[in-house]
């Protein structure tokens, strides 16, 4: 059986780089939210702009043109999402940026995508991601809904005792792998989810602080 095209799953730090979205229809939407949430400010090229778009140039979380798509709006460009509803558009669009040697994503194309993206869930700190490289989303969508389902927002707030306690940990025993993985083991052991959910988050910091209590006397 063929096995199509493989991607590889990173986390992409977005300081410093410079997307590229082409089209303003749902599809292209969604991307643009998605990039939005993470302060990635995209460059968006739609010939019609939804009111929704309007508002975010409006708040300047995008650059928006409202014209057609030209070469010279890949200058400087990082990442490009081709999210038009004219496929040879979007072949162009595919065809210049392998030129230049940009990354793109060609939506609903995985065969023309160098990145693509996957279902995702956050919780505080916390991602959670699921792919099927772009041959099923909607099994991906189903997937992340599992996960939701598995990870409620008692996560957020794990997540951020678990950043705190963990440098914490590390500033008190810088070098000792034994000591460190004890007490990453006495946080783990704890079930924060139902501390959280059946007493509240107050409940939650007494708790970490008598850990951290028990940890001081080590």
């Amino acid at each position: 059986m063929k096995r199509g095209k493989e991607y590889l799953p990173v986390n992409l730090g977005l300081e410093g780089k410079k997307f590229l979205v082409v089209g303003g229809g749902k599809v292209a939407g969604r991307k643009i939210d998605l990039l939005v949430r993470r302060a990635a400010h995209p460059n968006v090229i739609a010939t019609e702009a939804s009111e929704k778009l309007k508002e975010l140039e409006k708040h300047s979380l995008i650059t928006l043109k409202q014209r057609g798509y030209q070469s010279s709006d890949l200058d400087d460009i990082n990442y490009v999402i081709a999210a038009t509803d004219d496929p040879d558009l979007n072949h162009k669009i595919y065809e210049e940026c392998k030129a230049r040697n940009i990354l793109i994503n060609v939506v609903d194309d995985p065969e023309h995508c160098d990145f693509i993206f996957p279902s995702i869930l956050r919780r505080g700190s916390i991602t959670f991601s699921v792919s099927t490289g772009g041959k099923s989303p909607f099994l991906s969508a189903f997937l992340r809904q599992i996960m939701e389902n598995a990870f409620t927002e008692e996560w957020e707030k794990i997540s951020e005792m678990a950043a705190n306690f963990r440098n914490y940990i590390m500033s008190k025993f810088k070098g000792q792998e034994n000591m460190k993985s004890e007490c990453y083991k006495r946080f783990l052991d704890v079930d924060w989810v139902q501390i959280i959910r059946k007493e509240g988050e107050d409940a939650a910091d007494i708790y970490y602080n008598q850990l951290l209590g028990s940890i001081e006397e080590l």
